[in-house]
């Protein structure tokens, strides 16, 4: 084989073992799109970068850098350990290469193929991880069925919040309650501007800031709850509760009557293949997805963030921009599409609560449901190059539109039930101007609880309460005490 075949050969194989794995990471399977485009990208790169690197200096040089990635990526933690790899990579391997010029190339080839190609052939894996109920609830069950969403970063319409006056869904966001028989709190004040804090409150039908535990290796969740009252007084009335979850915060516990469907806040690539985007729409998305895992997501890359610093200091801004996990406001839009078509299903005796992580950032949807174009993306002011409040509020409530359009579509479907219970709240503000000096605590924490139910009569109230007393007094008045 010709020096020039076989460094073209090790440079495309360590193209695709830099690329494919982290494709496969975010749950693109072998037959999608992006990994196709992926590997033809890898390769063809590789290829190219082994044509033009005619003298072993720049071949070393290349492929050093190649094999500092996928250290970095896939192998190394740390700074010093990803700084240190940077550095002898690129400056041993074309050393190396003048003892080994073909055993060093070869070597590389076969790993990257081997390396590449397992990532390449992993199937990709479904968007809810399912684990049902180890037991039957031994309860007798109750004459009605029990609907519970959290909309995730919903800020009560009725909290006025600077530049933005008056709200610009506040009636359509109302209407959505008031016009389907809800008694509505429409100022409800969290006790934490963090999920993980708040919501766990709430399953513990209490206002303890303490009601979680942390996973610190993250291995199935962020954090879950500690007491999860909210589940046990469902199962001591005889309900069998499924729960739609998040792997950012565990709300099933250990519960053995409860059916948990997971879903990861992270990247994941499978809820592409339910939206109707174009492939331009994809391939955009791909490329989102891989600047966020490099920089800060996953697959860190000491040299790439470094470079991406750099930039944004140079640009004068304090910090990097994130798109956000926009793979996570779809999975949250898809669920509530799958809730329009479940909910009539529910039987008395069933329960379905289902954390719905929308409208949060990014605000990628327009009134419409419509997907924005890239360039029309809007996030919190910490993750706007250049920050404008009343812009990104009005991306938020444009986003919030589309999210209630959705919940509507949920409430038609079961209008002509009156034996089903539905709770919605959210679980904190939109936290627009979160870790900003002008931040509020309107923005921080004000969201809003809303019940419908028999025997519950409709109301919209507006003098502002805390959440999780309140839902706690709610689901207490409904179930009766522990």
């Amino acid at each position: 084989m010709t020096p020039l075949r076989l460094r073209m050969i090790a440079l495309g194989a360590l193209s695709s073992a830099a690329l494919l794995p982290h494709l496969s990471a975010m749950n693109y399977g072998i037959a999608s799109f992006e990994m196709i485009v992926g590997i033809t990208l890898a390769v063809g790169s590789g290829v190219l970068l082994g044509l033009i690197s005619v003298s072993r200096l720049s071949f070393g040089i290349i492929l050093g850098a190649l094999i500092y990635v996928i250290l970095d990526a896939f192998f190394l933690t740390g700074v010093a350990a990803s700084s240190a790899a940077l550095v002898w990579c690129v400056m041993l391997t074309p050393i190396l290469l003048k003892f080994a010029p073909n055993g060093i190339p070869l070597a590389a080839s076969v790993f990257g193929l081997i390396f590449g190609l397992q990532a390449f052939f992993s199937p990709a894996k479904p968007l809810f991880a399912v684990q049902a109920a180890e037991v039957a609830v031994d309860e007798p069950k109750p004459g009605f069925a029990y609907l519970h969403i959290v909309l995730d970063e919903q800020m009560s319409p009725t909290a006025t919040v600077p530049g933005l006056t008056p709200i610009p869904a506040a009636d359509i966001v109302l209407a959505t309650y008031r016009d389907n028989g809800f008694k509505t709190y429409a100022h409800a004040d969290s006790i934490w501007p963090m999920t993980f804090i708040a919501l766990t409150a709430m399953f513990g039908l209490t206002d303890d800031l303490d009601n979680f535990t942390e996973d610190l290796d993250r291995v199935t969740h962020d954090y879950s709850v500690a007491d999860n009252a909210m589940v046990r007084r469902l199962a001591a009335n005889g309900f069998s509760t499924t729960i739609i979850e998040s792997d950012y915060i565990g709300l099933c516990s250990d519960n053995p009557t409860v059916n948990c469907h997971t879903y990861s806040s992270r990247a994941n690539a499978a809820i592409l293949e339910e939206m109707d985007l174009s492939l331009w729409d994809r391939l955009d998305l791909m490329f989102v997805n891989l600047h966020e895992g490099y920089a800060w997501r996953g697959q860190e890359l000491f040299a790439y963030r470094s470079v991406v610093d750099a930039v944004t200091r140079l640009r004068g801004y304090a910090e990097p921009v994130t798109r956000g996990q926009v793979t996570m406001t779809m999975t949250g839009m898809k669920i509530l599409d799958d809730l329009a078509v479940t909910a009539p299903n529910l039987e008395p005796g069933e329960a379905l609560i289902a954390h719905v992580i929308a409208p949060h950032y990014p605000y990628v949807f327009d009134r419409e449901c419509n997907f924005l174009n890239l360039d029309d993306w809007r996030n919190p002011v910490r993750y706007e190059l250049e920050p404008n409040a009343a812009r990104s509020y009005v991306a938020f409530w444009e986003q919030s539109i589309c999210v209630h359009n959705k919940i509507e579509a949920i409430l038609a479907a079961v209008e002509d039930r009156d034996d089903i219970v539905i709770l919605i709240h959210g679980d904190h503000g939109a936290r627009v101007l979160s870790k900003r000096p002008e931040r509020t605590r309107n923005d921080l924490q004000a969201t809003f609880l809303a019940i419908k139910g028999p025997n519950i009569a409709p109301e919209l109230l507006l003098d502002t309460v805390n959440l999780q007393t309140t839902f706690a007094e709610e689901f207490n008045a409904i179930f009766g005490p522990d």
